[in-house]
């Protein structure tokens, strides 16, 4: 990709300074679920090259709103001048950087910060750039909330594979987690989280149409979600959240009542 495209790509997601740009790739700093290879792998990236590095003056936070109660919130950081995040620095491509940020959510999830980190040989490494959550995305007030075990797991995990300080992992170790909540909200949010995965294996058997109302329906679902469990999570009507996910139940039914009639209609015209 010639230079002025990828300066255009890393423009159009925030004003980040040329000086980002190394010969069409950028350093990114990873310090939470993205630590994971195995994550990244999902995303279909492979960094060019990996550094352990510290990054002075921020603190790791968990205030970036998930989807309570089965993902109460995501890993976030925050200006802190007495405190100090670990990580990676991601050498990515531009093309790779831009499915790194879009699947952080883009624009409507994450601001683009540029930060000097320093690695653990002394290197300094500076414009490097960071996803930090914005402040629509945040808990209430931007406090705190445990997250769930599954995402810890992910942190902790990761810090290891990567290498990390040994007692910045016994701090991720020591970051509290949500207690595990109903098998029925666990069905729930699975399905929820099926109706991408469901979509995407049977693109081509589902008109678009279809496929455009049921991804809609999923969307708009997620923010309900996100919003009910804004409002109760942490309250009395807690339990109440569960009921805003028996919709993820019907949305799924739309593509798997079209898949079965499909198969019938084939069925009956072979016989």
């Amino acid at each position: 990709m010639p230079l002025q495209a990828a300066q255009s790509i890393i423009q159009s997601m925030a004003p980040i300074p040329a000086e980002c740009l190394r010969a069409g790739r950028v350093l990114n700093f990873a310090f939470g679920s993205n630590l994971s290879s195995s994550k990244m792998s999902q995303r279909g990236l492979i960094p060019k090259s990996t550094c352990r590095v510290k990054l002075p003056g921020w603190r790791l936070v968990f205030n970036q709103l998930g989807y309570p109660p089965i993902e109460p919130s995501f890993a976030s950081i925050t200006p802190d001048p007495r405190s100090e995040v670990h990580g990676l620095a991601l050498e990515l491509s531009v093309r790779d950087f831009e499915i790194l940020w879009r699947g952080e959510g883009g624009n409507e999830w994450q601001s683009v910060e540029v930060v000097t980190c320093h690695s653990y040989e002394g290197e300094r490494l500076e414009h490097v750039l960071v996803f930090r959550s914005r402040p629509e995305q945040l808990t209430p007030a931007g406090v705190e909330w445990p997250c769930s075990a599954r995402y810890k797991a992910l942190l902790v995990d990761g810090a290891r594979e990567a290498g990390l300080d040994k007692e910045y992992q016994e701090r991720l170790q020591a970051v509290p987690t949500m207690p595990r909540v109903h098998w029925l909200q666990l069905h729930l949010w699975q399905q929820r989280l099926d109706v991408g995965s469901l979509v995407a294996s049977h693109a081509d058997d589902l008109p678009v149409v279809v496929r455009d109302v049921v991804l809609r329906l999923e969307r708009l679902h997620s923010m309900a979600v996100r919003a009910v469990g804004r409002r109760l999570m942490g309250t009395q009507m807690e339990p109440l959240i569960v009921l805003a996910m028996v919709p993820s139940w019907f949305v799924m039914l739309g593509p798997r009542l079209w898949r079965f009639g499909k198969h019938r209609l084939r069925g009956t015209r072979n016989e």
